[in-house]
């Protein structure tokens, strides 16, 4: 019985959607039919390994507009997901403005917020793209573990004025696809990209996923009861649409 090997040829690009960067991968297989994918690491396109190349470019244009339109129908949906990190940069958060100091080869990764300064040790990553992931992620821990505390009490604050419902834990999450979600049994899940908001952005979000305790879905009744508590909250939807590429951790 003869086997044969998988060969796939994996190639990176980028394309310009709305003045941002989308990453682009491009899988060449052994496989029959081609497929393109939106996740949050950006657009996989998988063709088969045989095409003639002028196909393979036709397909890759067609698949990099058909994910064009898909960005443009959920501009939340933003990339890169891993902001690049220096030296001496702010982070800018609702309440407060931290300094990042990276320390470089050091011998091992670890993160210390203190007087708002995060000290990043890192140990020594040739990888570009690792390293900025390492970084983002080890931001995101120390701020999510700062913030949860406060966002849980804000939430349960907001919950004993409008009486939304049975808050049952809350999570903080780097999100890129969404600002937040609410399951039936009262868990709440909250993207630290939300801290780069303004205030009555982030009390917004915080209001919108409370009113999902009572209404799972995004109906009349569910808007109504976000409204009621939020009356200005179409502006706030607003500014979260237009400042979704530029809230990164």
């Amino acid at each position: 019985m003869f086997g044969f090997k998988s060969d796939i040829k994996k190639e990176k690009f980028h394309f310009l959607w709305n003045d941002n960067k989308v990453k682009l991968t491009v899988y060449h297989e052994n496989r029959k039919n081609s497929r393109v994918s939106l996740t949050q690491s950006g657009v996989h396109i998988r063709l088969p390994i045989l095409l003639p190349e002028f196909e393979k470019k036709r397909l890759i244009n067609q698949f990099v507009e058909w994910a064009k339109k898909r960005l443009n129908e959920k501009p939340h949906f933003h990339y890169d997901r891993y902001k690049a990190y220096r030296d001496g940069d702010e982070i800018r958060l609702y309440d407060a403005t931290y300094v990042l100091k990276i320390f470089p080869d050091a011998n091992k990764s670890q993160v210390r917020l203190k007087n708002q300064v995060i000290s990043l040790y890192v140990e020594s990553i040739k990888d570009k793209e690792i390293y900025e992931k390492m970084l983002s992620q080890m931001i995101y821990k120390a701020l999510a573990r700062k913030y949860k505390l406060m966002i849980w009490s804000w939430l349960q604050a907001l919950n004993d004025k409008h009486s939304f419902g049975q808050l049952n834990s809350l999570r903080m999450k780097n999100n890129s696809t969404n600002w937040g979600s609410c399951s039936n049994r009262g868990n709440i899940n909250i993207s630290i990209r939300l801290l780069l908001a303004p205030k009555e952005v982030v009390e917004y979000v915080l209001i919108h996923e409370l009113s999902h305790l009572q209404h799972q879905n995004h109906g009349p009744k569910f808007w109504k009861r976000v409204e009621k508590a939020c009356p200005d909250y179409k502006r706030h939807e607003t500014w979260l649409k237009r400042n979704a590429k530029n809230c990164v951790i």
